[in-house]
Formats: structure tokens, sequence, C-alpha cells
């Protein structure tokens, strides 16, 4: 097998072809797979690579690594492997031979830690858990299991309850172009890193402030929820698999509360009001995605559709 970095889109398609004929589950539309790996986030390098046989690719394996420090979140110090499959497997000599160089490749340009999935921008938050053999061989590989992570989903056939508020104090709208820099603000200082980090990116993207929803009181926001449709711009990994109910579908997260604002009640009729503007939008199947609140959002009718296994790997 020769290794070579892509270059071609039609070679970036074939590589994604090859995936979802190995993961018919976790299929990537066109539309999702080159947004993500061909318009990256601020301060993000993504590389593609594919194993060639007499001209045809039979390998292909997507990378992410900081080339700065990303605000208040991590620098080259962290690389992703966002996608790996082989014609013949995991596990497989191809698969091997891959991943070895792509972790090379990271490692060169000052990665310590890998992990598999999570990165910004993700398909899949880990590997999921009905793939045994992937998981042996991705622990044979020196990776270690990080945890399960669950994607939750409800189809709603009436307009959800929601619960009001403890007085008409609070408000719960959905974020304009104006509000962008309060939004970020408030990020900066509750919820540094990831959350931040994508924010600041997706609220460039056409419509992407407008995925945001904020919790205020008396105008100033102590709470913040995301949520992606089917039919937005920017597609956000709880709707990368959504659509199963054939209903219009939409994802919600992450939602996150003030700290000085926590433990007041305040996140389930926030949650609840979304629910039901989504569901008055038109948007009847949910997914909340990458979570391990399980147990909370079952009490709203939520049910476990997929798990995934996080997989994380120090480098020597």
């Amino acid at each position: 097998m020769i290794i070579k970095e892509l270059k071609k889109v039609e070679d970036l398609d074939a590589g994604i072809k090859l995936w979802n004929k190995n993961y018919t589950k976790y299929s990537l539309e066109r539309d999702l797979y080159r947004q993500n790996l061909l318009a990256p986030y601020s301060g993000l390098q993504i590389r593609l690579f594919g194993g060639f046989e007499n001209n045809r690719l039979i390998a292909f394996a997507a990378i992410k690594q900081p080339v700065e420090e990303l605000t208040n979140y991590v620098g080259p110090e962290r690389g992703w492997i966002s996608l790996l499959v082989a014609e013949s497997g995991a596990g497989s000599t191809d698969w091997k031979e891959l991943l070895a160089y792509v972790t090379k490749e990271l490692k060169n340009f000052g990665a310590r830690f890998i992990s598999y999935g999570q990165d910004p921008q993700n398909f899949l938050p880990g590997l999921p858990v009905d793939y045994e053999s992937e998981k042996t061989a991705w622990l044979e590989a020196g990776f270690q299991d990080a945890g399960l992570e669950s994607d939750l989903r409800r189809v709603y056939k009436s307009e959800p309850d929601a619960r009001d508020f403890s007085d008409d104090s609070y408000l719960v709208r959905q974020s304009e172009v104006t509000d962008r820099r309060n939004l970020l603000e408030f990020l900066k200082e509750e919820f540094p890193g990831r959350w931040q980090y994508e924010a600041e990116n997706i609220s460039c993207w056409p419509g992407g402030i407008q995925d945001y929803y904020l919790l205020l009181k008396k105008k100033a926001i102590i709470g913040f929820a995301r949520t992606n449709r089917q039919d937005g711009f920017y597609r956000g990994p709880n709707v990368n698999f959504g659509g199963v109910s054939g209903e219009t579908f939409a994802g919600l997260g992450p939602l996150g509360i003030a700290e000085n604002w926590r433990g007041q009640g305040l996140s389930t009729p926030f949650l609840q009001q979304i629910l039901k503007q989504l569901y008055n939008d038109g948007y009847k199947e949910i997914t909340i995605d990458w979570t391990t609140l399980v147990e909370y959002y079952k009490r709203f009718g939520y049910e476990v559709v997929h798990q995934y296994i996080p997989l994380q790997k120090e480098l020597n």
C-alpha cells in the first residue's frame, strides 16, 4: 500500500464512499463531510490521507490539529483522528499502517495527545460501541477507553410541555447578529474552551448566530443553548444522523447556565421553551448528542440511540 496526502476532491469522495460502505449506520452525506473537512474552524489544520493499491484507494484517514493556541481551548499538542477506515477492516495490516502514518504526522507537528473523534466539527464523539472488533484494534494500538457518551432522540407527536419560570423577569429568545459580542463574552466568562471556540466560528456562518438561544434575566445573559436544523446553513453534530423518523429534524446542545444561577431550577424551563419553539417551527425529531446526562434527558422522554467510547492516546 502506498500512502499519499490527498489533494483532490475526488479522492476525498472516494474515502468517504469507503467509510460509508464499512460504517453504513454512520454514513456521511456529501454536504456534511465537505463542510467539516473543507471549511475548517479558524486556527485548525485538516489533512487527508489515502492508502492506494494499483491506484485504487483502499484506506482513508482525516486528521485535525491546531496550528496555534485556540482561545481558552487547546494548542498543537492535541491532535484528532476524525475518521479512519480501511477496506480490509480495523486491525488489518493496511489499517495499522495508515494509523501509524497519521500518528507520526501529528507527532511531527507537535502532538503529544491524540483522540479518536471529539474533534472540532466532529462526526463522532468516539468509537460506536457496536463495533467490538474495532475497539480491540484501537486498544491494541495503545489507545485507552475514556468513558461512555450517548446520543439521545425523541420524536414529538404533540407540542412539548413548557414550564414557566418563577417570574416574568426571565426571557428565552433566539440570538440575533447584534448579540454576538455579548454571547461570546458570556461564553468566555462562563464556559471558556470548546463551547466558546465553536461559537466564535459558527456565529460567522450565515444564520449561525441565530442557532443560539439565550436565557436572559433583565436583559443580561445567564444561559445559552445551541440548536442545529436539518435545513440550516451550518450542520452541527447533533443532526449528523438525524431524520430516521421521516420527520423534519433538529438538534439541541450544548446548553449551559451561568455558575451563579445554577441550582435554581432554570435549566428545565429553558430547555422546554426551546423544544416548544422548535416544535412550533416544524421540527418534530430532536437529537441531543454527545452527552453523559442520560438519566436527566430520559425525564423528558428521550431515548438512547447511539453510544460511543472516547479513545485517547498519549504519545511518547
